[in-house]
């Protein structure tokens, strides 16, 4: 028979007739059927089997299953199809009660004057956890002598500390903090577990999600328990022993790159010297694969991959470089006719030069070998440079086999195949943009004659390329739909990587704007430098993200999507002023992105006869956050006002945290700005920010809003709204009759878009190019529509 069999053979012809009365099976170490020699499935089958047999046979009626162990219903069932965990019930076990412990007060009576003093002073530090608690009273068992009255908390504080926290790994015996640190780090997603950890440790509680399997797999750890609706550490033992030097030293040396990550986060992601490359890489990307990578750890692979990958581009230009001038001065000594019969054999060195080069930087050598050829072939098609893409090469690096494939085929210019395997690439990661855009692309060069537009994102932070990409592929995806059925032409979107350096920006702009074919770009976030290189060639540039109105006066060519950051400082300061009748506030602020809201906030808000009695930099190295909220307190300020940046906003998370400690009377309010406008606020501020209001430049409970969160699955933001109407500005200002830069950028001074071909408001440009509107406010709610994760979510206030 086969082992699965026996055990049903086991359970009809011995349980059910050696034993006539109710019978428990208690299976523990659950997690041990997984290395079972047979189908695990097929054993929790035999348990149901048994259950449905009640309603025929009710000898089975006497028999009840009890599962003990550390498992989760996903690692035990196999086939996702069967759903095997619905006949029962779970129940979680926890640690003593006082009242339940106190039998363990006889066992110390030889040793303590005061049993009952002694045992708290236990509980206090085991919160009841069995194991624990057995063991601290063997260890006051074993004390050569007993411990006087009105000394049990300290004398038995620091036996703990001495037998059990202290060098922890060797007196662990029998072991049980190796147990829950070992079930930690045996997970596939240990570094997600840690980081998780690392925030309920710090925050001293988190609000519970019942659907995260991260959340579970935690609590099955032990380390943690649910308390009501939120987790917590489990015992003062385990947060003193699981610490945070324990959590930094388990996740470096489980993560080969962990102290290179920390480096380049605490930079701001700005020094790229902190990045990897070379066989550091491929032996991180080797420990990465298939494990659940946080964004902050994606992204810094993601640099690193396309700083290695640069480099050996330049390496490979370099050695080209030297085998041209090589040759060169070779055919110089030649006569003509010599040169000509050569010149087949001059292309072959070259790529004989070209292969001995790393594998990975073949196919795009090839490729960018062949530019001034298929430039000269087709003006119409983009110049390609390193950072540059409508579909021939990957931005911000996919692993993904049919975006590869679709890469490729787009190099081929096999534009049939290339839809093919972006429409694949699509559906297998349908969150990201990049794929959908290219998909497009694709069909555009099928057709032949087009549309193009380009769309500046950085290069640095893929969280808010992509936030852009969204709402960019959005409109592309109406435009091409609508061309498609009316026989038109389609829009391709070139995608560029801005460059951080302003030499390499300026560089970067020229090779954009002498493609002729690009009618206009999109705009992440230009400098007066770069649109200096747009005006002398005339090219419309919309941002969906620059709040900064100098630019607009400067130059006439230049529109934004977005609303000004003096709209938003207007909003939120009559709101606290007019509507609040606060007069005294305090703002944290990021010097290095949010300064120009800051400075437009202060002078309307003092407009109207305010006070701003403190200001805070975020960016600060040493912020004592504890000891500002204490001293903003002192200074009688009614209300803090949030401006952080995308990279400070973690910081505003930690004041609002701060305040919540605050005592109700002394609570200050709290208001913020667009840049807190974003799930991960309510996800990780939870409870702490309810009430937070925000001035936003839009809301997301639009038609559009609606369907866009739809479409890619609650990844939207304020930033995808923008770029939406961006891409809509030019689209609208394109006339088929006439393709030309010329036309495109007069039509922008006069365009209307009506609200249902928005984002949710009609679209018109003053005359200096700044989006006509008014911002919007809204707070944080326990009643409104929550993202994934949340509890909370926003509401209009108006």
């Amino acid at each position: 028979l086969f082992p699965g069999a026996k055990f049903s053979e086991f359970i009809e012809q011995i349980l059910l007739t050696k034993l006539s009365q109710n019978t428990v099976v208690l299976l523990d170490e659950i997690d041990s059927v997984l290395s079972l020699s047979f189908p695990i499935d097929e054993f929790f089958e035999i348990i149901q089997t048994c259950y449905n047999q009640r309603a025929d046979n009710p000898e089975y009626r006497r028999l009840t299953f009890a599962l003990f162990g550390v498992a989760t219903p996903k690692e035990l069932i196999q086939d996702k199809t069967h759903t095997l965990f619905n006949i029962g019930r779970a129940i979680e076990l926890h640690g003593f009660e006082p009242i339940e412990a106190e039998h363990l007060e006889l066992g110390l009576k030889e040793k303590v004057r005061r049993p009952r003093a002694a045992l708290k002073t236990v509980l206090d530090w085991t919160n009841g956890q069995p194991f624990l608690t057995n063991k601290i009273c063997q260890l006051i068992q074993t004390l050569p002598s007993p411990i006087p009255e009105g000394e049990e908390a300290q004398r038995i504080t620091n036996l703990i500390k001495s037998q059990i926290i202290n060098n922890w790994e060797k007196q662990d015996i029998p072991e049980h903090l190796q147990t829950i640190r070992d079930q930690i780090m045996g997970r596939q997603q240990g570094t997600s577990l840690l980081e998780l950890y690392r925030q309920i440790l710090v925050q001293h509680e988190l609000e519970a999600d019942d659907s995260s399997l991260e959340h579970l797999e935690l609590r099955l750890s032990g380390l943690v328990i649910k308390n009501g609706t939120r987790l917590r550490v489990n015992n003062k033992i385990y947060s003193s022993v699981f610490n945070s030097n324990w959590i930094n030293e388990t996740i470096e040396s489980i993560r080969p790159y962990a102290i290179f990550l920390d480096a380049w986060l605490a930079s701001n992601c700005q020094d790229t010297s902190k990045l990897i490359k070379g066989a550091e890489l491929k032996e991180s990307l080797k420990w990465a694969f298939r494990k659940d990578l946080n964004n902050e750890e994606a992204e810094f692979l993601n640099a690193s991959i396309k700083l290695d990958y640069r480099e050996e581009i330049k390496l490979a230009q370099e050695e080209i470089k030297k085998a041209l001038e090589a040759q060169q001065k070779q055919q110089a000594q030649e006569e003509k006719q010599a040169q000509m019969q050569n010149y087949n054999k001059r292309w072959k060195m070259l790529t004989i030069a070209t292969a001995v080069l790393s594998v990975t930087c073949v196919p795009f050598m090839s490729y960018y070998l062949s530019q001034d050829k298929m430039t000269a072939d087709s003006s119409s098609e983009p110049s390609l440079l390193d950072n540059f893409s409508s579909g021939e090469r990957p931005l911000f690096t996919s692993k993904e086999d049919a975006f590869k494939s679709g890469i490729e085929a787009f190099q081929r210019r096999d534009y049939g195949k290339a839809i093919e395997y972006f429409g694949q690439a699509t559906q297998n990661d349908p969150d990201d943009p990049i794929p959908r855009i290219f998909l497009n692309n694709a069909k555009a060069r099928d057709r032949g004659s087009h549309f193009t537009l380009a769309v500046v994102v950085p290069q640095n932070d893929i969280t808010i390329a992509k936030e852009i990409l969204r709402g960019v592929s959005d409109a592309q995806d109406d435009f091409n739909q609508n061309a498609s059925i009316n026989g038109g032409k389609l829009l391709e979107i070139t995608i560029v990587e801005e460059q951080d350096q302003a030499e390499e920006k300026s560089r970067q702009v020229k090779s954009l704007v002498d493609n002729k074919a690009v009618l206009g770009v999109i705009g992440h976030s230009p400098t007066s430098e770069v649109l200096t290189e747009y005006e002398n060639y005339g090219v419309a540039v919309v941002s969906p993200t620059n709040g900064n109105n100098s630019l607009l006066e400067t130059y006439s060519f230049f529109f934004q999507t977005t609303l000004s950051h003096r709209a938003i400082a207007k909003k939120l300061a009559n709101h606290l002023h007019q509507t609040l009748d606060l007069n005294q506030v305090a703002i944290f602020y990021d010097s290095q992105n949010s300064n120009n809201l800051k400075q437009a906030f202060e002078e309307e808000f003092k407009d109207l006869g305010g006070q701003v009695l403190n200001t805070v930099d975020l960016t600060k190295s040493k912020l004592e956050l504890q000891s500002e909220i204490k001293r903003t307190v002192n200074n009688q300020v009614d209300a803090a006002v949030l401006l952080p940046s995308t990279n400070t906003n973690d910081k505003a998370i930690a004041i609002a945290r701060e305040n919540a400690k605050l005592p109700p009377e002394a609570k200050l309010k709290l208001f913020g700005s667009h840049e807190m406008y974003k799930p991960e606020t309510l996800i990780k501020g939870g409870s702490i920010v309810e009430g937070l209001i925000l001035a936003v430049p839009w809301v997301d409970d639009t038609s559009y809003g609606k369907a866009a969160k739809e479409k890619w699955r609650g990844k939207v933001s304020w930033r995808t709204a923008t770029s939406y109407d961006a891409t809509k500005a030019l689209i609208n200002a394109i006339n088929p009759e006439d393709v030309n830069r010329e036309n495109v950028l007069e039509a922008l001074k006069d365009i209307e878009v009506a609200a249902n071909g928005t984002s949710g408001e009609q679209l018109k440009f003053s005359a200096a190019g700044e989006r006509a509107g008014e911002a919007h406010l809204v707070v944080v709610d326990r009643d409104a529509a929550a993202p994934r994760g949340a509890e909370f979510g926003f509401q209009p206030l108006e």
